[in-house]
């Protein structure tokens, strides 16, 4: 910087001046990086929230055509329970794309997981529904003489001698709601290493506490799915008019493949293959990009919804109001019988 004096004349700048010109040049970078994100990342946010905006409107069109057609109500409150995990991390996410730069994207962050952990139990007592409830089901287990599957590919070979009874159940209960207990506990730990400043996230740092939470809540998860898949097998036979491999493949896409699409990006801006974006650092552009791409993925995962748990519509119901004469009360006393009849 060349300061002039009277248009002609040169002074030697003071220490003052240098920390002045600083300041300022500190300032306008400042200035583009809030222009950067004020253009180019809240036109990516205003687009990640109209894909949230449609993925809700499609969720709530799916959740009230399960409480129009509320023909089972226990197993619909589970499904429910399930329908809600998209539109929650829809929202939270597009949450999270404006206030990633404060404490307030963590605990929303946190509170999305909390509710995937409660989803996936739900999963499970859903599955345990179709089935009858845990003492039906035990009761075919022993009638039957059921037998797990024992294969290498399922990493079953090592439980053949395993009995498929109450104790059995109960176990594969505790392992699937474990991981309920677990990302809680995980989730206030996070919530007071980010608060102390040595989370990190994104970075795997042996100094820094986001990689041993993302051991130990792989883990807790994989123990989680596991429980899942042996209540699978143990009663496939009684879930299979039911279809629970498209539900389970849901549930799992949703909780699994996120996470680790949140690990891969970390991994690619830590070996240096992606870059930090215009204006963030890598661990803001990790959350950035983490957040705007489940808002655009939870909108085909909302339809797929649709598809993978429909509502138990009674066909003879809804023929019966094409079918039933145009007084009312006829039509409520047919409705009525055909309910008894059912």
């Amino acid at each position: 910087v060349v300061f002039f004096e009277n248009g002609f004349g040169y002074r030697k700048p003071s220490p003052g001046r240098f920390a002045a010109a600083g300041g300022l040049v500190r300032g306008r970078a400042m200035s583009d990086a809030t222009a950067w994100y004020s253009d180019k990342a809240l036109l990516g946010s205003l687009v990640a929230c109209a894909f949230a905006l449609v993925t809700v409107a499609v969720s709530i069109f799916h959740i009230r055509h399960h409480l129009t057609h509320y023909n089972e109500p226990k197993a619909q409150r589970y499904t429910i329970r399930i329908l809600l995990m998209v539109p929650v991390y829809a929202v939270n996410s597009a949450i999270s794309l404006f206030t990633y730069k404060t404490i307030g994207s963590f605990i929303v962050t946190t509170l999305r997981d909390c509710y995937e952990a409660y989803t996936l139990y739900n999963f499970f007592a859903l599955c345990l529904c179709y089935c009858g409830g845990p003492n039906l089901l035990v009761t075919r287990w022993q009638s039957d003489d059921a037998r797990l599957p024992v294969s290498w590919w399922t990493m079953t070979c090592c439980l053949s001698e395993l009995k498929l009874d109450g104790a059995f159940l109960r176990m594969v209960r505790q392992g699937t709601l474990q991981f309920v207990i677990m990302k809680l506990v995980l989730a206030a730990v996070a919530l007071g290493l980010r608060i102390a400043g040595v989370y990190d996230e994104g970075h795997f740092r042996p100094d820094r506490g986001y990689v041993y939470v993302t051991v130990i809540y792989n883990t807790s998860i994989f123990l989680a799915l596991y429980s899942l898949v042996l209540f699978y097998l143990s009663a496939r036979v009684y879930l299979a008019p039911f279809k629970p491999l498209a539900k389970f493949a849901l549930v799992k896409t949703i909780i699994f493949v996120t996470f680790w699409q949140n690990v891969l990006i970390a991994i690619l801006f830590l070996v240096g293959v992606a870059k930090p974006l215009d204006g963030l650092d890598a661990t803001a552009s990790v959350v950035f990009i983490q957040n705007f791409l489940l808002c655009v993925e939870s909108l085909p995962i909302a339809l797929l919804n649709i598809v993978g748990f429909p509502a138990p519509v009674r066909v003879g119901a809804l023929l019966l109001l094409l079918l039933s004469p145009p007084s009312l009360g006829a039509m409520q006393n047919r409705l009525g019988e055909s309910k008894q009849a059912s």
